[in-house]
């Protein structure tokens, strides 16, 4: 652990984090960062703890420095914010294609960077490329299943409220959200859909 002076922070990697409700009860604990550029540093978890801190005018923080660079520093922000704690499958769908998009991985790379199989790097991809971003903060927000949220990428996204809103309305469990939307699909014609 070390004290690092707050202006020394950067939080370009805060973008692939969703949307959250503010929290208050945040633990007393130093961010987690990854080293950076010209005495630097990236922050990879504690973004909402850094700006209370900015906010409360404080000039040192304590950090912890995790020992990675590159592209590892995406990997280590989803491990730092693993299920149990505050990552959503959102949050991976927007690691998942920035290591897509901006480092140019393939998914296998993608896949054995992250420690996940090719299905798991596809499916976020597929979040990442398909989803409505309404859709998306609804994931993010906890709204909304992973199992309705994927199911909802094989529709065209001005489709994704108005299917998402049924099986929310209806009370529909994620299996049974995946039949209606499975039966949607295939529906015949429009008046077949209206009537489901």
């Amino acid at each position: 652990m070390k004290m690092v002076p707050i202006e020394r922070l950067r939080t370009t990697l805060a973008s692939l984090r969703g949307e959250r409700t503010e929290r208050t009860d945040l633990a007393e604990m130093p961010i987690r960062v990854v080293a950076g550029e010209g005495g630097f540093f990236e922050g990879i978890d504690g973004f909402k703890r850094l700006a209370r801190w900015k906010a409360e005018g404080l000039r040192e923080i304590s950090v912890v420095v995790e020992p990675v660079s590159g592209i590892e520093r995406k990997a280590r922000l989803l491990e730092a914010n693993s299920p149990g704690k505050t990552a959503s499958p959102m949050d991976e769908a927007r690691v998942v294609a920035s290591l897509r998009d901006d480092d140019k991985l393939s998914e296998a790379a993608i896949g054995k960077l992250l420690g996940r199989r090719k299905l798991w790097v596809e499916r976020r991809l597929a979040l990442a490329r398909r989803l409505s971003p309404e859709m998306g903060v609804r994931l993010d927000r906890g709204r909304l299943s992973l199992t309705t949220a994927l199911a909802l990428c094989d529709f065209v996204a001005g489709e994704h409220k108005r299917l998402a809103d049924v099986c929310e309305r209806h009370g529909l469990s994620s299996r049974e959200a995946e039949a209606f939307l499975a039966t949607w699909r295939v529906a015949p014609d429009a008046a077949t859909r209206v009537a489901l």
